[in-house]
């Protein structure tokens, strides 16, 4: 809702095409039916985050969010064409809306030991003590802060993951003041006696990377254990691109595996040139920077960075890459599995 508009299918679900097909005329054909259902519904003004979404019948909240899958009824409006798209300029508000339900609980698997991974979307506290606000990628002020600390704090604890690797966070090391340690202790608060038993992974470095932000890896001290120190893979495409990803060994009874936490290049287009710029296959730019990377981890993973002396791996997070892109589908030919897509 950036610029007031809702993108609408009459086909059900889009899905991305590069989730479903490689790179190719299976996607590009998907891409064009994606396009040939679709269109934007528009608040009929100009600015950009605008203070009223005076055509919305259900005011922004939990239970009316506007999730994928609820449907829009009785629409009016003028049709246009305006940025390579249709749209209907809205003459009045949507008629009204039937939300898609959101889950109450996580969806109940097999397996004894849950992960998960988190991207808490720039998780900037100041300077630790209520002040340092504006940040320079996280929140506003001390109370945009505190808005954004209650939602991720209360998702994570619904959540109830044993190993959570986070995205995002501040780089501002592993003190008392830092991010990692505020959000753990907000989260042990509101997980009480019952749950409250996270820690954090400390590389015992003053900063995982060089980037602003940095993954993360939290933990239930009651459910697993870590082995040993971590490992931060630091060299190029990870020193300036990628974020340097943060390797754990974890042990819980007789289960023994690592967990690597990423977060590869985004496809935003600032910076790129060369191989790097947008091939027009679907994958965005810098595609080549999130193989590299790929191929990087890899080789590293393969070193056994955290002297575990075996291959129970989980490569997680963000890899900015979708289900059937270039990165994804090297790490398959690697030997990897795509744990999603088999279960």
């Amino acid at each position: 809702l950036r610029d007031g508009a809702l993108i609408v299918s009459f086909d059900g679900r889009d899905f991305t095409p590069t989730e479903r097909h490689a790179p190719g005329p299976d996607a590009r054909k998907l891409d064009q039916a994606n396009l040939a259902t679709r269109l934007t519904l528009d608040d009929a003004r100009l600015d950009e985050y605008p203070s009223r979404l005076w055509h919305l019948p259900d005011v922004l909240s939990p239970d009316s969010s506007y999730r994928v899958d609820s449907q829009l009824l009785d629409i009016e409006g003028v049709l246009e064409q305006r940025d390579g798209a249709f749209r209907v300029q809205l003459t009045r508000a949507i008629g009204s809306v039937v939300h898609a339900p959101r889950p109450v609980a996580p969806p109940e698997v097999d397996g004894d030991i849950r992960i998960a991974s988190f991207n808490v979307l720039n998780y900037f506290n100041g300077d630790g003590a209520g002040g340092g606000f504006p940040t320079s990628r996280g929140a506003q002020n001390l109370e945009a802060y505190k808005r954004q600390s209650a939602k991720i704090v209360s998702a994570l604890d619904a959540l109830n993951a044993d190993v959570v690797a986070l995205m995002e966070v501040e780089n501002d090391g592993f003190g008392d003041a830092s991010a990692i340690q505020d959000l753990v202790t907000r989260l042990n608060k509101a997980g009480g006696k019952e749950r409250g038993d996270y820690s954090f992974v400390n590389p015992k470095l003053e900063r995982v990377g060089s980037d602003e932000i940095m993954v993360a890896l939290i933990y239930r001290t009651g459910r697993v254990h870590t082995v040993g120190d971590a490992a931060v893979l630091s060299a190029e495409p990870f020193d300036r691109w990628s974020r340097a990803p943060l390797a754990q060994r974890f042990e819980s009874g007789a289960l023994d595996f690592i967990v690597v936490a990423n977060h590869f290049k985004s496809k935003g287009c600032q910076d790129a040139a060369g191989t790097e710029k947008n091939q027009d296959d679907g994958q965005g730019c810098f595609n080549a920077k999130r193989v590299e990377s790929a191929r990087v981890l890899s080789d590293w993973i393969a070193s056994d960075p955290v002297h575990s002396g075996h291959d129970r791996v989980l490569v997680i997070g963000d890899l900015n890459a979708y289900g059937q892109e270039d990165p994804i589908r090297l790490l398959q030919s690697l030997g990897y599995v795509d744990v999603l897509a088999a279960h």
